[in-house]
């Protein structure tokens, strides 16, 4: 289906991709499925496209700004689409996070082609195999996403919105961490919007407070609401309802077949108390690991 300004069925990016559907669009992006000519694959490719501000003409493929004015509002989201794209590069090469093939300019603005990812969030997944889920198939999901955290925390930044939305399994069983749309570097972890961004069970105390210490912590206790979501069949209490007198029980209580070790590392991870967190995703990556092989 046409839809306005958005690039048509067919037409071809580069020499190279194929446009085939519009997957998403809204905000500074629209975001195709694409067929890639040179490796015989469909891939997904994100074009920056900052709504009720740019356009296309009838036939032709190039964006425009009709009001000179808003000029400046469009070259600020392609430096912040950049800046995405930098960041998703410098992720790069992680098996659990979504891979980067291409990033080019044409037609007056910015594409990022990378991989399609095709398969169930771990929201579906839950609902379609049922929770709790095996003991090895919770730590198999927990070292994916711990991998996947491990290299955006290290190249300096925060995830801050892990959820059983934003964790797929992909149709091979690989896991995939995405909703990297809203990652932040830690340097600015100070700006007050990211504290507004609160997922009831999946956000710490820390994201309720304005002086809370935000950091990988974070990250890891939001990780630990949906492995304890897996190990117990419910979302932990909300943080902000915890602090007004704890009430969380290890998920061994609600699954007697889950591990002391394995309801322990969660517990850990769900600390209201940063200090006796997990303090990277490394260290709770190890705990997993070594569980994994006794």
């Amino acid at each position: 289906m046409a839809v306005q300004n958005a690039l048509e069925e067919g037409t071809l990016v580069k020499n190279r991709y194929e446009i085939q559907k519009i997957l998403t669009l809204g905000g500074n992006k629209i975001i195709y499925e694409a067929y890639d000519c040179d490796q015989g694959r469909n891939i997904s490719l994100r074009e920056c496209f900052l709504m009720n501000v740019c356009c296309r003409f009838p036939d032709q493929t190039s964006i425009h700004v009709p009001r000179n004015k808003e000029q400046k509002l469009f070259d600020q989201a392609k430096e912040v689409f950049q800046r995405y794209c930098q960041m998703m590069i410098s992720f790069q090469p992680c098996p659990n996070l979504r891979r980067v093939y291409d990033f080019f300019e044409e037609n007056g603005t910015y594409y990022l082609a990378q991989e399609l990812l095709t398969g169930r969030t771990l929201k579906q997944y839950m609902k379609e195999e049922g929770v709790p889920l095996p003991e090895k198939e919770i730590r198999r999901i927990a070292e994916g996403v711990l991998n996947a955290l491990r290299q955006i925390h290290k190249n300096g930044y925060l995830h801050s919105e892990v959820y059983t939305g934003n964790i797929l399994i992909m149709e091979d069983g690989v896991v995939k961490l995405a909703g990297l749309d809203g990652a932040v570097k830690m340097e600015d972890l100070d700006h007050t919007w990211l504290r507004i961004l609160t997922m009831p069970g999946y956000s710490p105390p820390e994201k309720y407070s304005p002086n809370g210490k935000i950091g990988p912590w974070t990250d890891l206790y939001a990780l630990g609401a949906a492995l304890y979501e897996l190990s117990a069949g419910e979302r932990p209490e909300e943080a902000a309802e915890r602090l007004k007198g704890d009430r969380l029980v290890p998920p061994k209580n609600y699954n007697p077949h889950i591990s002391n070790a394995l309801s322990k590392a969660i517990m850990k991870a769900l600390s209201l108390d940063i200090s006796r967190r997990y303090q990277t995703a490394e260290e709770f990556y190890q705990d997993i690991a070594a569980q994994q092989q006794k």
